[in-house]
Order: structure tokens, then sequence, then C-alpha cells
């Protein structure tokens, strides 16, 4: 039998030898290498070699997901330790304790939205891709955090690359593939994958790039970001054997899909998959730069509000994860109520309920009263740096008042950019979200008075803030933030990843314990959802995300 060096072999029948490309090293180009045999030796020999039609699939990962560095000299600025056991302990725990001593002080002074780019220097895994790590690097993949995302761009990889040869299913695609989306969460009634489609799948090899953004700035700005890597580096690089791509987010990178499609009409898409998407905002966002971060990633993230808001507060990126007007129907959201008040008291009967007039903007985000997004005694956040020569002492200035308006056109600019993308999905697209009462989110941030609360909380006065959550008052009185109240994946919630679903996509798959009555599907029952982050480790968001590939393909017309 013949030997191959960058192919692999295999027999389909006694007088057949079949020998598969496979992916150069160097290049990434699926190549076959193999020895010619003696004259005895006459079997059919089939070079089976991918073909030369190819659809990029561009992964945008979501707020944080993206490494950055400083634009001026190249320092990283941005790379959360990877802390699964495939980097060196050492190194894994040395940048863990960068973030556990750095101070609010440094995060802001390192994270200014106009003072970093992407750093596409980060470590990469190739996985089961079957590419090398300079392929992955040429790629993009080093611009995003390896643990997190690096993991389903391998899995993607391979099985977009793996559907038939010699006319027969391969892998999953003969196993998984052709089963209905509903025994994988869709509630949108899509038919299963047909043969025809898989078959229109192979005209075409796949090939998965990164493309981290600058997540500091506007998810408008990092749309025409991706639309330029797009049309400048990804489909220049195939000279013409490329002509669209597909898209697959994650979290925030949702928004900045839309921002791509919605805002800018980029051309070159054929369609969209949002994983995790918080589409109408999320509450936690509030909640975040208020209290800080939850668990073992506030060490990371911020462990408190200056630490949150001094980074965030400037960056118009993680400004727009805040709810939109129509977040929950544009029911309210922020609310208080005494302590032996019930939970489902309604909302006229709570001494505040926001937004009353379906204006988180003026009523929230600007506000600078105890339960505003930045209160008035909080805006020493805004300039860490002043505040640190302050020893702490809270300022309020003419340079304060100055930030404070810069701040309040920050959230202008965010809700010009919410009222830009209402509603507004590409066709096709298909998106899959968490559901899991065990894993529950701030679908409301409720303000819980250790007492009788006034009936009306605005006239409350403030005297300190602890910055976890825990306010007290000139009258004696105090509150602190009620714990997540709604099923979704630990940082959005239903309401908000079901939105897409609602607004029209083609596909809308939900995971968890938390179903819509009647639509249970044979593979959710009784399981749980997934954590927000790690989103795509789950097969049945990997699922959904094939299905969603496979059928945005369908649009493509440039194979022979």
């Amino acid at each position: 039998m013949s030997t191959t060096t960058s192919s692999s072999v295999s027999e389909a029948a006694p007088n057949e030898a079949h020998h598969h490309a496979q992916p150069d090293p160097h290049t990434g180009i699926p190549t076959a290498q193999v020895t010619l045999t003696d004259a005895q030796d006459q079997r059919i020999k089939n070079v089976w070699v991918p073909p030369p039609h190819v659809i990029p699939v561009i992964f945008i990962p979501g707020i944080m997901g993206t490494n950055l560095k400083a634009s001026e000299d190249g320092k990283a600025v941005w790379r959360p330790p990877n802390m699964d056991g495939l980097e060196p302990i050492l190194d894994a725990i040395g940048q863990l304790f960068t973030y556990l001593f750095k101070k609010a002080s440094a995060r802001q002074r390192e994270l200014t939205p106009n003072a970093v780019t992407v750093d596409d220097r980060g470590p990469i895994d190739p996985g089961e891709s079957g590419l090398s790590e300079a392929v992955c690097r040429q790629r993009g993949w080093g611009g995003v955090m390896r643990s997190s995302y690096q993991p389903v761009m391998a899995w993607l990889q391979k099985h977009l690359n793996d559907t038939m040869e010699m006319g027969k299913l391969l892998d999953l695609w003969q196993d998984e593939a052709q089963t209905p989306p509903a025994d994988w969460g869709d509630t949108q009634g899509n038919a299963a994958l047909s043969l025809g489609d898989i078959k229109h799948l192979a005209h075409y090899h796949f090939d998965v790039w990164g493309c981290g953004y600058n997540w500091l700035q506007s998810n408008k700005d990092s749309g025409q970001a991706v639309a330029d890597f797009i049309r400048t580096q990804v489909l220049p690089s195939y000279k013409g054997a490329a002509q669209k791509v597909v898209v697959v987010t994650h979290s925030m990178g949702g928004l900045v899909a839309r921002a791509l499609t919605q805002i800018h009409h980029c051309p070159d898409v054929l369609g969209v998959v949002h994983g995790v998407q918080p589409a109408t905002g999320a509450p936690a966002s509030y909640k975040r730069m208020r209290a800080g971060f939850e668990g073992a990633e506030q060490v990371i993230l911020g462990r408190n509000a200056a630490e949150v808001t001094a980074v965030l507060a400037h960056a118009p990126g993680g400004l727009e994860l805040l709810p939109t007007a129509d977040y929950n129907g544009g029911k309210a959201w922020l609310k208080v109520r005494g302590v032996n008040t019930p939970a489902n008291t309604p909302d006229a009967m709570l001494p505040l309920a926001l937004p009353q007039t379906g204006d988180p903007y003026t009523e929230i985000y600007m506000s600078d009263q105890w339960y505003g997004l930045l209160p008035k005694q909080s805006e020493g956040m805004l300039d860490m740096q002043k505040k640190q020569k302050d020893d702490g002492k809270q300022t309020t200035d003419a340079v304060d008042r100055t930030l404070r308006g810069k701040f309040a056109r920050r959230i202008e600019v965010v809700q010009e950019f919410h009222e830009e993308i209402k509603d507004s999905y590409f066709h096709p697209t298909y998106a899959h979200f968490g559901a899991d009462k065990a894993r529950k989110c701030w679908g409301e941030v409720v303000w819980v008075m250790d007492g009788a609360a006034p009936p009306d909380a605005r006239v409350l006065q403030m005297q300190s803030d602890d910055q976890n959550g825990e306010v007290s008052f000139t009258n004696g009185l105090s509150a602190s933030i009620a714990p997540p109240d709604v099923p979704g994946d630990g940082t959005v919630p239903m309401s908000s990843g079901s939105a897409p679903g609602l607004a029209g996509v083609e596909g809308s798959f939900v995971h968890g314990r938390q179903q819509p009555e009647g639509k249970e599907a044979a593979r959710n029952k009784d399981k749980k959802g997934y954590d927000h982050q790690s989103s795509y480790n789950d097969p049945r968001a990997r699922f959904a995300t094939l299905y969603g590939i496979a059928k945005a393909a369908q649009k493509a017309t440039w194979h022979e």
C-alpha cells in the first residue's frame, strides 16, 4: 500500500485506496502527498481534496474577550488569565495576581478607549482544528481569549470540513446533524438539515477566523472595524475563492454584529449566529457598576463599584450593555421595596419603580440621585487619578462637573445606538441562549430597605455607599441589592436572550430547565443550562451554531 505524509489513507473497496488531504501546517491549504507504488499495485488511487471554494467563519467574542494592548508602546493591558490548565500554572497565577493588586486608578489609566488596540499576541491552542499555531495566528486567533473561545473555534474548523466523503456523510453529520432542531431547543419550528443542505456544504471549505475588537469603544465603531477586517484582510486573502462570510458571536459580540449588518450594512455577510446575546441589555450591568462583579471573576473584572465604574463609565461599549428602553417590554426593572414588602407587589405600590416613562437614560443612567447609575457622591470615580491624589476624598469641583457632562454625553450615545439596532436583525439570523432557573440573573435590580420604605424613595439622601451593593441614608435606614431573581445564564436573563426570537429571527434555541410550555425538547429535558462565559462548551449551543452556519451557507453561490 502507498504511504502518505500530509494525508491520511483509508480503503473503501479492495480495488481502491483513498488518500485524504490535510491542512498544510504553514499555509492551512489542504495538501496530499502520496508515495507512488510499484506497477503490481493496480488499485484505483483516489486523492480526496477539499473544494477550492471557501466560506470564512468570523468569530466575534464578547466584552473583555479580546486581548488589548496600549497603542503607544504595545504593552499588554488586558489579557485575562486562562485558568484551564493548558498554560504553565505559575504564568496563570502570575496574571491572576496582576489583577488582584491592580487598583481602580491603574485600570482606568490603562483601559482608555482611544488608547488601546487589539493585541493578537495572545496564547493559541489549535486543538482539534488540524491547523498549526502559525495558521491560527494568521487568522486572528491570538486576539481572542483562548480558554473561552478557541475550543469552539477549533471544533467548528474540524466539523464544518468533515461533511462528506465519496458521497457518504461523515462524523456528526451522519449521527446528529439531521435530527430535528427542536430536539436541541429550537422554538421557531425549523426543519432538520436535509441531505441536500449537507451536500451543498461539501462544495465549500470553511476557515474559522477570530475577530477581536476594542470592546471599550462603542459597538457601532467596532462594527465598522469588523467590516474593515472582512473587506481588507479576510476576503482578499482568498483571491476570489471566498466572496462572503458567516458571522458567529458571543455575548456583546452580538451587538457588534448587529452594528456591522444593520447600521453599516456590510454586503459581505451570508448569515449570523448569536450566542447568549444581551439583545435588549442586562440589568447585571447596572448592578456591577454599583456593586462590582460576583464570584471568583470579580478579581479580574472588578471587585467593587470603583474598579468597574472607573473603566466602564468611560467605555461606550460597556455602557451599551445596559437595559434598553424596550427591555422586557419596557417594564420597570429598577425598584425599591421595604424589607417586609412582598416581592410580587405591583409597581404602583412600590416607593420606586423605574423607568416610569420608558426612558432609562434620563431616569436612571444620567440621574445623580442615590439610585442612579452614577450617584453624585460617586462622581470621583470618573477621575480616579485625581481621587487618588486627594487621598480618596470625594470631589465636586468644576473638573468633576465637566466629567459628569461628558458621562451624560456617553449615555446619549448609548441611547442612539440602542435606537439604531432596536428589533433589527440580519436575515438569516440564528440565536441561542440559556434559560436555567438554577443560573439566575438580575431580571430586575431591587434595593431592599432594612425597614419600612418611605412612600417615595427618591427623597432619601445617601450618607454612604460601600460600593458592594449596600448604601445608608441620613434618616438611619439602609438598603442593599437583592440577589438575582430570574432564569438565565448568570448574566443574560431570559427576557433579553429571547428577544431575537420575538423579533422574528429564523432560529431561536433555548437551553435549560426553564422552557416555554409545550416546547421542552428531548435533549433539554431535565438538563441544566450553561454559564454565560463558557456557553460554547455546551453541545446544544454548538449544535445550534453548526445548524445556523449550515443554513446560512445555503445562500453561497460561488462553487462550480
